[in-house]
């Protein structure tokens, strides 16, 4: 079993790395310029869509 973390793609699902989270699917990467961060839109079950740092989801299940 590898220890690597996986990065978040489009149409995965994640959940937020502390705390408690409701699941969410990946609708789109934004890479901000000067690369400085990858932010995630996703929408979540429980709150709607929102913004997200990818550095801060933990991928549940990997989209198609």
């Amino acid at each position: 079993m590898s220890l690597e973390k996986k990065i978040a793609k489009i149409g995965d699902l994640v959940k937020m790395n502390r705390g408690y989270s409701a699941p969410g699917v990946v609708l789109e990467i934004v890479e901000t310029v000067p690369h400085t961060a990858i932010w995630a839109r996703v929408l979540w079950s429980d709150e709607g869509i929102g913004l997200e740092k990818v550095r801060d989801l933990e991928v549940i299940c990997e989209g198609r």
